[in-house]
């Protein structure tokens, strides 16, 4: 999950892409009321019906889909995409490759977090916290 226009992004470990899983992971972290946007992944639409309908929308979510099999981008409304999570994808994966990594992936994220999310200043506050707690 990606926040616009911040710094701020949650990576979670899910069991399976599947509503049982997903949906309660949505409610934990993302405030009933926000506005999300997803693809039309059968957990968050009901592609069932004509025209597609959010199945977030009764959780009390404003919800914003895109068809990847038609589009990338809303033709009617441009801030309609999943263009800043895909790139969050994309950053994480050249990271973890960059690195090569190919175990431990949750503590390679966590050190992406802390680097993309925190300034330097904030790095150093924190490293010193935890050297003092040791102490």
């Amino acid at each position: 999950m990606r926040r616009r226009y911040s710094k701020d992004f949650l990576v979670t470990v899910v069991q399976a892409r599947k509503s049982s899983d997903l949906i309660p992971t949505i409610l934990r972290h993302i405030e009933i009321g926000s506005t999300i946007f997803t693809d039309c992944f059968s957990v968050y639409v009901n592609n069932q019906r004509f025209p597609k309908e959010s199945k977030l929308i009764e959780y009390g979510y404003n919800h914003q889909f895109v068809d990847h099999s038609k589009e990338f981008v809303s033709p009617l409304f441009d801030h309609i995409h999943t263009n800043t999570i895909e790139r969050l994808w994309r950053e994480i994966k050249v990271d973890l490759k960059r690195k090569r990594i190919t175990t431990r992936y949750l503590k390679a994220i966590a050190n992406f977090y802390f680097h993309k999310t925190l300034t330097k200043q904030e790095q150093i506050g924190l490293i010193c916290q935890a050297l003092n707690k040791s102490s």
